[in-house]
């Protein structure tokens, strides 16, 4: 039977009027036994409203070393392939990287190679996972889940012909030591 953990912790910054969440990370652990090598399954998360951004990470012990007493060399061999992908709600596949990545980024703007840029719906996503070589005694993958929420931004320019883009008759009716019209 597999075994999984969640914890959940939220960081943030301190900012003029109180605190601001910047990051809200969920740590999921879970282990796979051996009898699972050559499925997939999904494991699922929620989703926190107003998310702008999600960053995933995993890691599980994917090679074993062991040292030779006879010439004192090491060996290494990989012991575990543990596959990843993102299921939005509804069922889309938002992409997959197999064992090739160790984390992806997903946003409105934004996706690593292998996955699609899309509107981070608030719900049950899943994350699918590839059992595809699995250890005799199992393995263990810890997953962590960085959700960046939305916030106002406010950006700054020297001047106002920082943000105005110029038409040729606008520009040519302004001074260059005002800025303004002539």
């Amino acid at each position: 039977m597999a075994r999984i953990k969640t914890f959940v912790g939220i960081r943030a910054i301190r900012g003029r009027t109180g605190e601001f969440p910047i990051e809200t990370p969920l740590r999921i652990q879970y282990f796979i036994s051996h009898e699972r090598e050559g499925t997939y399954f999904t494991l699922p998360f929620t989703m926190p409203p107003d998310s702008e951004s999600l960053a995933l990470t995993y890691r599980y012990e994917r090679h074993h070393e062991s040292a030779s007493e006879k010439d004192g060399f090491t060996s290494r061999q990989e012991t575990n392939i543990i596959d990843l992908g993102l299921i939005a709600p509804g069922g889309t596949q938002v992409g997959a990287s197999g064992s090739d990545k160790t984390s992806i980024q997903v946003s409105e703007t934004y996706a690593t190679p292998g996955y699609r840029t899309c509107v981070l719906a608030p719900g049950e996503w899943q994350i699918l996972v590839g059992a595809y070589k699995v250890a005799p005694e199992g393995v263990t993958v810890h997953y962590e889940l960085s959700f960046t929420p939305k916030r106002l931004r406010l950006f700054k320019g020297t001047d106002w012909t920082s943000w105005r883009l110029p038409t040729t008759t606008s520009w040519s009716q302004r001074t260059p030591s005002t800025g303004c019209r002539g």
